[in-house]
């Protein structure tokens, strides 16, 4: 059985508005123990651990009736910043474990149907699903519209399966088995931090001194 461990790690300090902030996640697994681990490097570094329990009634904030609702099925334990039902990251009570990080370029998908923005897509999925398997046979029943940032997401669970999910031009694109090769994510998409990882490789750069978000990924990813 594998067990899964969510780590926060808020890097904050005296930080200035004119600073460049940044996220990074990774997942390690060992043996049947898994570790999914994200620092928050932003200008808040207040937030509220909020436990949700299932069999709750949920709306999102684009809610114009019935439409944009749901009960929740599963509970759950999440970071929040923004308010309730606005998770940065959490797991629920099956092990499926959903970390966000900024991205770019990135379009959300939207079929102008079920609407949720960014954040709430997370507690969406929690409340909803056990396993990523579930996630992706369900991602198009769903739209986001953004409130804030453009996302991607990495996603565990109790079963042992990884995945990073983004949206590109308006489709859900995703990222698993062999085609997940490093289980580390930045702030680009991971196709571009995939190209840059192969340039670092043929070129020898030396990546001691990069702090951006292609270097962070060949930090991690060299551990």
């Amino acid at each position: 059985m594998s067990y899964l461990i969510v780590l926060l790690i808020f890097c904050i300090g005296e930080l200035s508005l004119s600073q460049n902030y940044s996220c990074s996640g990774f997942v390690i697994k060992d043996n049947n123990n898994i570790l999914l681990a994200k620092n928050l490097d932003w200008a808040l570094g207040n937030g509220l651990i909020i436990y949700n329990p299932k069999n709750k009634l949920k709306k999102s904030i684009y809610t114009k009736s019935n439409k944009n609702s749901w009960i929740s099925k599963y509970s759950s334990i999440t970071f929040n910043h923004l308010g309730l039902n606005q998770p940065l990251g959490g797991m629920n009570e099956e092990g499926l474990t959903i970390e966000e990080l900024s991205t770019w370029p990135a379009k959300y998908f939207n079929n102008n149907n079920f609407i949720v923005d960014e954040f709430e897509w997370i507690q969406y999925q929690l409340d909803n699903y056990p396993t990523i398997e579930e996630v992706l046979n369900n991602i198009k029943k769903i739209s986001i519209s953004k409130f804030y940032f453009l996302l991607h997401y990495l996603i565990a669970d109790n079963t042992g399966n990884v995945a990073i999910i983004e949206f590109i031009g308006g489709r859900p694109k995703i990222y698993q088995d062999e085609f997940l090769s490093i289980p580390v994510l930045t702030n680009n998409n991971y196709s571009e931090l995939l190209k840059y990882s192969l340039k670092a490789s043929e070129s020898h750069l030396d990546i001691s001194n990069m702090n951006h978000s292609q270097g962070r990924f060949l930090k991690i990813s060299s551990i």
